[in-house]
C-alpha cells in the first residue's frame, strides 16, 4: 500500500458489489426504461376529443409514479371515460385502471 499524507492509505483493490446487487441495479435500470418506453406510448395514443383526434399528452400530465406504473392525470376531468377508453383501445396492450381522479397504466411486463 502507498501512503499519502500521512495516515491516509490508498487500498490497491476496489470493493465490488456482490453479484446479487448488481443483478438488482440492472434490473431497476430496466424497469425504470421499460416505464420510460410505457410514457412514450402513451405519448403516441390518440383521443377523441370533442370529435377532434388530439395527442393524449395535449389533454393529460404523463408521469413515472414508479417502476411499475405510469400516472394520467386528466387536465379536464370531462374527458377522463375517453381518456380511458383511448389507452385501453390503443393496440399498445396497456390495460389502463383508475381511481376517479386519476388513470393508472401498469407497465407491462413485454416491455
Amino acid at each position: 500500500m502507498k501512503t499519502v499524507h500521512g495516515p491516509i492509505t490508498i487500498a490497491p483493490w476496489r470493493v465490488r458489489p456482490a453479484p446479487d446487487d448488481h443483478h438488482k441495479s440492472v434490473s431497476a435500470a430496466e424497469q425504470v426504461t421499460k416505464a420510460s418506453d410505457t410514457v412514450d406510448l402513451l405519448n403516441n395514443v390518440e383521443v377523441n376529443c370533442y370529435g377532434i383526434m388530439t395527442p393524449l399528452p395535449q389533454l393529460s400530465t404523463v408521469t413515472i409514479k414508479d417502476d411499475t406504473l405510469v400516472l394520467v392525470r386528466p387536465h379536464d376531468p370531462s374527458q377522463f371515460p375517453a381518456l380511458v377508453y383511448a389507452i385501453r383501445n390503443s393496440g399498445a396492450g396497456l390495460e389502463p385502471s383508475d381511481d376517479g381522479k386519476q388513470i393508472l397504466v401498469p407497465v407491462p411486463p413485454s416491455l
